[in-house]
């Protein structure tokens, strides 16, 4: 299925870039084309910028009450409309409807209500977003008409399109305060570096090469359906999978043939692998598990460790307290004890190492978009 051409979202309404330059995206599951995307021009993304500077006046003088009826107001939108916007989701991105309609949607509403309620509290002040979406991905239109059918004023969410030229001058723009990127280790550095010229405030969520140990006395049944969601969910294209599974002998299974015209491979497991391979030792972002032997616990926490990595890790195990002394030792920001991947909003997530800076969600994600002023009264003299 193939929609309507993207424009730039900018100002509250949809804006034709002053590039004349599109670019194509494809659902990876058929190949075939999604949508025309217009490509943003330096001027575009000066425009949206200055969009978001003039709302950003009002919108951080705006009552808290009043902004969080908006963003309760954009939460029911979202669910309401839950199939439609999923339905978009699972052209663009290949992923199954069982999940989009399950996950994406549901849990983006979530996060949304979370920080609605904080807002309500007092806890949030007024920023406006300027968003520069991966090059491959499409904008949908249905989620961003929400946010202006809540009420968002124009200028408090702004979207422009394109490829890294576009990304670079919006990090370097003197009109930015803050970036949040989320992706490979290697466009984050880049990223962070570039921000860093302008002393930005930066959160990065990077790569992760994260290991998942089952321990000798765990629930086997629970360890492998967990290891199985944990590294083939969202076809194994999850920042925070388990790719690394220490644990005992496997046996060989048979895995039905993939898609013939597609983008996917074939969700793949190594077995008998060691900790210099290649596959063991770089982030992999697709269905791919590798399975370690281990002999000592002590033994497999020196080696998990063993990465330039640290964004996730988890343990399964019934004796809890040894389950909480491996994961104290795991150098890595997100952690499970049997289970893996569940993430709620109040949750605050981040990497370790090369994985990241800063958090995400909960209120430490929140401060972190927060400047802080300190001001000291001298009362004596009034």
């Amino acid at each position: 299925m193939q929609y309507a051409t993207q424009k730039l979202f900018y100002n509250g309404d949809a804006q034709a870039s002053t590039s004349g330059k599109t670019f194509t995206t494809i659902d990876p599951s058929t190949a075939q084309p999604v949508a025309t995307i217009h490509t943003a021009s330096e001027k575009d993304v000066d425009a949206a910028i200055a969009s978001g500077r003039a709302a950003f006046r009002s919108w951080s003088q705006t009552p808290p009450l009043v902004r969080s009826r908006i963003l309760l107001k954009a939460v029911s939108l979202l669910r309401e409309r839950n199939d439609r916007i999923a339905e978009v989701e699972t052209h663009d991105t290949g992923k199954p409807f069982s999940e989009t309609s399950t996950v994406d949607v549901v849990t983006g509403a979530d996060v949304l209500e979370y920080f609605a309620n904080l807002v309500a509290s007092g806890g949030l002040n007024g920023e406006t977003t300027q968003l520069r979406p991966d090059a491959w991905i499409y904008t949908k239109k249905e989620a961003l008409g929400v946010y202006a059918e809540a009420g968002l004023p124009p200028g408090v969410f702004n979207v422009v399109h394109g490829d890294g030229a576009v990304g670079g001058y919006l990090t370097q723009h003197p009109g930015i305060a803050k970036v949040s990127f989320t992706g490979q280790v290697s466009t984050g550095a880049k990223v962070a570096a570039s921000a860093a010229g302008g002393m930005k405030y930066v959160t990065m969520e990077l790569g992760g090469k994260s290991p998942c140990i089952i321990l000798p006395d765990a629930d086997l049944e629970n360890a492998v359906d967990g290891a199985m969601m944990a590294n083939f969910f969202s076809t194994g294209q999850v920042v925070d999978k388990a790719t690394l599974l220490y644990g005992g002998p496997t046996k060989p299974f048979s895995i039905p043939k993939g898609y013939e015209n597609g983008l996917w491979v074939q969700p793949t497991v190594f077995t008998d692998c060691t900790d210099d391979m290649k596959i063991t030792t770089e982030e992999i972002f697709g269905p791919v598990l590798c399975i370690l032997y281990y002999d000592t616990v002590d033994e497999v926490v020196k080696r998990a460790n063993n990465t330039k990595m640290g964004l996730a890790a988890g343990v399964f195990g019934k004796d809890i307290n040894q389950c909480h002394d491996v994961i104290s030792k795991l150098e890595a920001g997100i952690t499970w004890i049997n289970t893996w991947g569940e993430s709620p909003a109040e949750m605050s997530v981040g990497g370790w190492k090369l994985s990241g800076v800063g958090v995400e969600n909960g209120r430490r994600g929140l401060s972190a978009w927060v400047r802080e002023k300190s001001t000291l009264v001298e009362g004596g003299g009034i």
